[in-house]
């Protein structure tokens, strides 16, 4: 698949992305990509919103549960608004569950039906136990685990002197918010994992008032460029045609029971063992059994 209709198929929940993560920052919000998902899902599709700082929900959204209860409790009602048809579970944010709580909530309401959307603001520090610091941070462990990752941030400027930008980096980080910040149209850093784990990463511009979602033309531009840079290098062909490419991603890697979903949620950690026909396995001896 071409990496400019995999944004858009994430969108219309159209590809089997069940977990997917949304960093955004004070410069630009995850509320216009959050839109773009409400927008574009079909309409056959239950919208959970759990709300945590949204003002107004969209009309688009069929229940609204507010997050500022127990995670048993907030968990309860959202399986039981979950049914069989599919549905999609948005969080605004992720900064109030506590981090203790958080993936045994996300994991569990994961499952082949189910696709789960959540906020992560990128520019909030975590609050982690100083007693565990061994132990990963929440945007790590999100990174490790989600299907998709999009980070959202203002259009690339090319044109604007670097001490223009460095200085408006530096107004972004000592919070003084200059004009210009979650404009309408934005840029998506895209990190797909594929089943096989494979990463696919791209770069797409979103524009939330005509809803239009594109590859970014540099970026476009430049793998088609690809394979001009690598014509002279060598006497070897090291291009790749479109046919040996989508042969490629078809095939898949081992050990790919983990990605499987269950009722509980994400199924990882078995030992998944495929015997063969030249196998010498005695079904007497205790100890032949790797299970």
């Amino acid at each position: 698949m071409h990496p400019s209709l995999l944004l858009p198929r994430i969108l219309a929940l159209k590809d089997s992305s069940a977990f997917t993560v949304i960093i955004d920052s004070v410069e630009q919000s995850a509320s216009r990509l959050i839109s773009e998902f409400l927008h574009h899902a079909p309409e056959s599709t239950n919208v959970l919103y759990v709300n945590y700082e949204t003002l107004t929900v969209d009309k688009r959204v069929n229940h609204e549960i507010s997050g500022h209860e127990k995670v048993a409790e907030l968990k309860q009602k959202i399986v039981q608004l979950t049914g069989t048809s599919q549905t999609l579970i948005i969080f605004d944010t992720l900064a109030f569950i506590p981090e203790q709580e958080l993936f045994q909530l996300l994991f569990s309401l994961i499952s082949k039906h189910t696709t789960v959307v959540c906020v992560y603001h990128g520019d909030i520090r975590s609050k982690s136990d100083s007693s565990s610091s061994c132990y990963p941070s929440t945007l790590s462990l999100l990174n490790y685990f989600a299907t998709s990752i999009l980070t959202v941030g203002p259009l690339s400027r090319p044109d604007v002197m670097p001490h223009v930008l460095e200085q408006h980096s530096n107004r972004i980080s000592a919070w003084d918010i200059p004009m210009g910040c979650n404009s309408p149209k934005f840029e998506v850093q895209l990190d797909y994992r594929r089943k096989s784990g494979r990463s696919v990463i791209a770069t797409y511009t979103v524009d939330n008032s005509s809803h239009a979602v594109a590859i970014a033309p540099n970026k476009a531009q430049q793998q088609e460029n690809e394979a001009d840079l690598l014509k002279d290098l060598t006497t070897f062909n090291l291009t790749t045609s479109t046919r040996n490419q989508q042969a490629k991603d078809k095939v898949e890697l081992p050990f790919l029971e983990s990605q499987k979903y269950g009722d509980g949620g994400v199924q990882g950690g078995a030992i998944v063992y495929q015997y063969e026909k030249d196998d010498d396995y005695d079904e007497e001896d205790p100890y032949e059994d790797p299970f």
